[in-house]
C-alpha cells in the first residue's frame, strides 16, 4: 500500500516542473511575440520618416536601422 502511494506521489511532483516548463515556455513566447511587434513598429515608423525625408530610391536598409535605433541584423529577423 505504502509503495502504491509513494508511486503516485512520485508521479504528481515528476509531472509537476512539466506543467511549469509548459507554462513558462508559453509566457516566454507570449513576450517573445510581443518583443517582436514592438520592434516591428518602431522599424516601420523609422521606415516612414526615413522615406518621408529622403524619398524611397536612396533609402538605405542601413538608413533605417540607424533611425530606429536596431541592428540591420534585426530588421532582416523581423523582415525576412
Amino acid at each position: 500500500m505504502a509503495g502504491a502511494v509513494a508511486k503516485r506521489v512520485t508521479h504528481a511532483v515528476a509531472a509537476r516542473p512539466a506543467k511549469r516548463g509548459a507554462l513558462r515556455s508559453r509566457a516566454r513566447e507570449s513576450a517573445r511575440r510581443a518583443r517582436e511587434a514592438a520592434y516591428r513598429e518602431i522599424v516601420l515608423e523609422a521606415a516612414e520618416r526615413v522615406f518621408a525625408d529622403h524619398g524611397f530610391e536612396p533609402t538605405r536598409i542601413q538608413d533605417i536601422a540607424a533611425r530606429a535605433g536596431v541592428s540591420v541584423g534585426t530588421i532582416y529577423g523581423l523582415f525576412p
